[in-house]
């Protein structure tokens, strides 16, 4: 570990009914040595989530009311973290370890890239060599701060877009982080049918934020800010 990057991150990891699957995260997560603090944004959970989060020494959880969306659970956990630079993850990683944290984060702490994406086995965008709806990144919480209250008024799944496209509005650095051994549940197991229905949403959610023309623009220009010939 380079001392001189010990705790230089915030973590955020929204979460909605992932108790049983939270815990396998935090594991990671808490005591990485370039992690300073962990906010856990609860969305309005009916499960024991916010429970199993707190039940780890120095993680914050912040609790939603009700369920409001990832974006806007998103731009409640970056407004209240500390450091200069935030690690976003999802609650539902399956095969995570603290390695692959110090992967997706020392290309943007060492001055390398300003932004990192991950790439895990199981995304349905692989074969492309980039995620665009990756919910792993680590950026500075400046650019974050730039895009808060449209977080707060976006629809619930475009969080990830309107990130991308201040990557490439500001000509951002980006660097792919292959995280090959890493998974995550999908909302069909977790959810059932309802899980799929909440795919269908996410896919609409992303068309009407950008169209499938845009997407594919979108795709194209993280491709070329990543270097992706």
């Amino acid at each position: 570990m380079r001392p001189n990057l010990v705790r230089s991150l915030s973590a955020v990891i929204c979460a909605y009914n992932e108790a049983g699957r939270i815990g396998h995260v935090l594991k990671s997560v808490v005591h990485h040595p370039y992690i300073g603090e962990v906010i856990v944004v609860d969305d309005g959970s009916s499960d024991a989530t916010a429970a199993e989060a707190r039940s780890f020494a120095g993680v914050t959880v912040l609790a939603n009311n009700e369920n409001r969306g990832k974006s806007w659970s998103l731009a409640r956990g970056v407004a209240a973290c500390s450091f200069d630079h935030v690690m976003l993850l999802d609650a539902d990683l399956v095969g995570l370890s603290a390695d692959h944290l110090t992967s997706l984060a020392a290309p943007v702490l060492d001055g390398v890239a300003d932004v990192t994406i991950s790439l895990r086995r199981d995304s349905f965008y692989r074969a492309i060599g980039i995620d665009f709806v990756s919910g792993e990144r680590v950026l500075p919480r400046a650019v974050l701060m730039q895009v808060l209250a449209e977080l707060h008024s976006a629809s619930r799944w475009s969080a990830e877009v309107l990130i991308n496209q201040l990557i490439i509005e500001r000509k951002l650095r980006l660097a792919i982080v292959d995280w090959d051994a890493v998974t995550h549940a999908s909302k069909l197991s977790k959810q059932g049918l309802a899980g799929a229905f909440a795919d269908l949403r996410m896919v609409h959610d992303i068309l009407a934020e950008l169209s499938a023309v845009g997407l594919v623009r979108q795709t194209l220009a993280l491709r070329h800010a990543a270097r992706l010939s």
